[in-house]
């Protein structure tokens, strides 16, 4: 996989399995420079391939607006530590 922001993504919550972040949080975890709206979009991929899954916890965003958390199916991420 090419280092993509969806691949840091992955990534990264690959790595910290237990991780439920927001879209700001994301963005400063994996360090990444772009706009929000390209994490928004990523995750919104991400998802829709069923490697992420939005859950219903929410969290403070920017302007204190709640932002949904994002975090791996439990079935990924049992699978990615069995892998390990």
């Amino acid at each position: 996989m090419k280092d993509t922001q969806e691949s840091k993504i992955l990534n990264f919550f690959t790595f910290y399995r237990d991780a439920s972040l927001t879209p700001p949080e994301v963005r400063d975890a994996v360090g990444l420079t772009c706009p929000l709206t390209s994490v928004r979009r990523a995750l919104t991929v991400l998802t829709a391939k069923g490697k992420l899954r939005k859950t219903r916890d929410t969290g403070e965003g920017i302007f204190g607006i709640a932002n949904h958390k994002w975090s791996l199916p439990t079935d990924y991420a049992k699978a990615q530590a069995a892998a390990f």
